[in-house]
């Protein structure tokens, strides 16, 4: 039997772990193993549950030789624990091994080994240990069926595993619920994800989001928006930063400002307009549906904003054919310290050879050059080309177009041809001259 004074080191240890100290766990772990205090057989799989949680794969592998030496490796707590770790680190090499050696397996080792292969998109895998599971004679239970779920790529499958969930009454669990929404959607059966969110009793924030999520996946946007709306406005279930976000962008995509407008009260309203990347989606919405007056205001009333928030607004701009602004807007984000990124940049330049000011138009590109900024996008490379045609700068022209058709594996866009055979007339035999690498697809431009 161990001493109080063995004991109390690996209760702390424990008492870490379950307040999600993870990492002050593995510290201690380390003092009390130089220390020579033996630990006991639930010290193993509180630390195998903070490594995993930290994802520090050369702890597991530590813990695992400590483990074998103490003779606790037979146990089945250890074992399911250290095959947990091994999953959730998607070492499943490792993680089968420990499994095949077990003696006595119980449903939480099924459960971490599918979850493992599902994550991995190991299907066949994942199908495999399922099977096993009942053939040894275990019943599934709750996790393990949201577990495996993701892993059915037919509806045959998925069917026989809802018939299943059934049967063992976990219906009512709202994550083995939400995870079949996620089945039959991904099956394309949305009226069958419809079915298990009305016949949910306890319905919950992600079984919400997987609904609309699923629904936009599979090109059903106004689906999906009624759904979000259902949620944030018909039911007691208050939307997380994730389902506004989601709403937002579906607002965007399918130009329903109105419905926009409703979500931006509900965060006023519930005082959920700190988020940054909230305030940034509403911008977005806002130009993009119409709106730059809405945009700018709420742009203007952040006291908080990241390079994300400043590329949105000035794309808002320049949406609008409003170059000036978007200048404006460019000068003010570095006055407030932060640096462009390729997608500042990008818009700009795009920006300006849309309104024709191409001195502008190579003025940037070499600024972006010179502060070391790579990235330029097709679209750049394009305007860039426009601007060599405008200006008659052959040499510049030749060296654009080899860079593309170099280094950019989708140079065969429509928009970049177009443009080279417009500036074709103006800049000679450019084409001709301009590289070997591209003969095959020059040959096509010529051909038109």
């Amino acid at each position: 039997m161990l001493s109080t004074a063995t004991v109390a080191p690996w209760k702390r240890l424990c008492k870490l772990v379950s307040n999600g100290h993870y990492q002050e766990a593995l510290l201690a772990y380390s003092r009390a193993h130089a220390s020579n205090l033996r630990p006991d057989a639930f010290t193993f799989p509180c630390l195998l549950k903070s490594c995993a949680a930290l994802k520090d794969t050369p702890a597991v592998l530590q813990v695992h030789g400590h483990l074998a030496k103490s003779g606790f490796s037979s146990c089945p707590y250890t074992a399911t624990a250290l095959t947990s770790a091994y999953a959730r680190l998607l070492r499943l090499g490792e993680a089968c091994k420990v499994f095949d050696e077990m003696r006595e397996r119980n449903v939480p080792c099924f459960n971490a080994l599918i979850a493992g292969f599902s994550q991995c998109g190991k299907v066949d895998e994942a199908m495999g240990v399922f099977r096993l599971l009942g053939k040894e004679g275990i019943l599934p239970d709750s996790v393990t069926v949201a577990s495996v779920l993701p892993a059915c790529r037919a509806m045959e499958q998925g069917k026989q595993l809802h018939g299943l969930v059934v049967k063992t009454g976990d219906c009512l669990d709202r994550h083995v619920a939400t995870s079949l929404i996620t089945m039959y959607l991904d099956c394309g059966d949305s009226d069958g994800a419809r079915r298990i969110l009305e016949f949910m009793v306890d319905k919950g924030v992600e079984s919400y989001n997987a609904m609309a999520s699923g629904l936009l996946r599979n090109g059903e946007d106004f689906i999906a928006l009624g759904t979000l709306r259902e949620m944030i406005f018909g039911s007691s279930e208050k939307p997380n930063e994730a389902t506004l976000l989601v709403v937002l962008s579906t607002c965007t995509s399918v130009l329903a400002p109105s419905l926009g407008k409703e979500v931006h009260c509900y965060v006023l309203k519930h005082a959920m307009d700190c988020s940054i990347k909230i305030r940034t989606a509403l911008i977005d919405m806002y130009s993009k549906c119409g709106s730059l007056e809405c945009a700018y205001q709420v742009f203007s009333a952040m006291d908080e904003r990241n390079l994300v928030t400043w590329n949105t607004m000035i794309s808002g701009f320049l949406i609008h054919e409003k170059l000036a602004n978007a200048l404006g807007l460019f000068q003010q984000l570095r006055l407030k310290g932060f640096s462009p990124d390729s997608i500042t940049w990008n818009l700009m330049i795009n920006g300006l050879a849309h309104h024709q000011k191409f001195a502008e138009v190579f003025s940037f590109f070499n600024k972006m050059r010179l502060e070391g900024v790579s990235g330029a996008s097709l679209e750049t490379m394009t305007s860039m080309l426009s601007a060599c045609s405008a200006m008659s700068d052959i040499k510049h022209g030749k060296e654009i177009y080899c860079h593309v058709i170099r280094t950019m594996q989708h140079f065969e866009d429509d928009v970049f041809q177009t443009t080279v055979i417009d500036m074709s007339p103006s800049m000679g035999d450019m084409m001709l001259e301009a590289g070997e690498s591209g003969q095959k697809w020059l040959t096509i431009v010529w051909a038109l």
